[in-house]
């Protein structure tokens, strides 16, 4: 009985990990800013942000502001900013994690520090974002110098 629970546990655990994938990277996209609005905004419902604004320097998304209110003082409420703001220059890596169906690309800064994240159904865009992202890091890098 015991190793029946432990290997449906395995088999569950399993199922719910992600792993990293090597990929060899494509070309960078013609309009990049375009790539990257558009797999932001493509990503399923519960990651999806309300909005995407791509500069040259930056990509922000986000739900902007939530506001709780108390049910025992609706007087008092409680808001909370959750906008990411991305600066491609702190970007020092772009990862590649297969989660069952799902493709998420994990944007890490020098310290190996998680900065954000997006999930699409299809490699081929999560590839695009990846080029998308490192072709406006070198482009904000060389503006800087």
């Amino acid at each position: 009985m015991k190793a029946i629970l432990a290997a449906m546990l395995t088999v569950l655990l399993s199922a719910c990990a992600s792993k990293i994938v090597s990929y060899t990277p494509v070309p960078a996209p013609a309009d990049p800013l375009a790539v990257i609005e558009q797999v932001l905004s493509e990503q399923p419902q519960k990651y999806r942000p309300e909005g995407v604004r791509a500069t040259g320097t930056y990509v922000e998304f986000g739900d902007g502001v939530i506001a709780q209110q108390s049910a025992w003082n609706p007087a008092r409420a409680k808001a909370k900013q959750t906008t990411v703001r991305l600066y491609y220059t702190s970007i020092a890596q772009n990862r590649l994690r297969e989660r069952g169906r799902w493709w998420i690309v994990q944007s890490l800064n020098k310290q190996g520090s998680l900065l954000a994240s997006a999930w699409t159904d299809d490699k081929d865009a999560a590839l695009r974002y990846i080029a998308a992202l490192e072709a406006m890091r070198d482009r904000a890098a060389a503006s800087a110098n």
